[in-house]
């Protein structure tokens, strides 16, 4: 009996404390990465992206969630091959699945190069 007490005392004092006797869960983390778009169809993505582990430029693809929100676009069509993006994803067993998509169409890109080349210009004439 009293063996019984001690038992149902150190249950109930680790049930109180929030110790949790369950399988632990993973916990899912967004990454992030960046690159310029190499291919894109409804349901993937493919960066050409630096790897700084490797010191090379490699592709990596990236599945589309269904509900992944899209920043600088209307669309999944809007992007085109060239344009840089930024990809928030999650791990899903052996595949990266992109949560979020923001695009910096590769045209945007060369027009502020060459705005900033006309500011070099203009403050060169001063």
């Amino acid at each position: 009996m009293k063996t019984l007490l001690v038992i149902l005392s150190v249950l109930v004092f680790l049930m109180c404390s929030g110790f949790s006797v369950c399988v632990a869960q993973e916990v899912e983390e967004t990454e992030f990465a960046w690159g310029i778009v190499a291919s894109i169809s409804s349901d993937k993505i493919t960066v050409k992206e630096y790897d700084f582990d490797s010191d090379q430029e490699t592709e990596v693809t990236y599945n589309i969630g269904a509900d992944v929100e899209l920043d600088n676009i209307k669309s999944l069509s809007d992007i085109e091959i060239g344009d840089s993006v930024d990809i928030e994803f999650m791990r899903e067993s052996e595949n990266k699945v992109a949560t979020s998509i923001s695009v910096e169409k590769a045209i945007d890109i060369e027009e502020n190069i060459n705005l900033e080349e006309d500011l070099e210009d203009t403050e060169e004439t001063f």
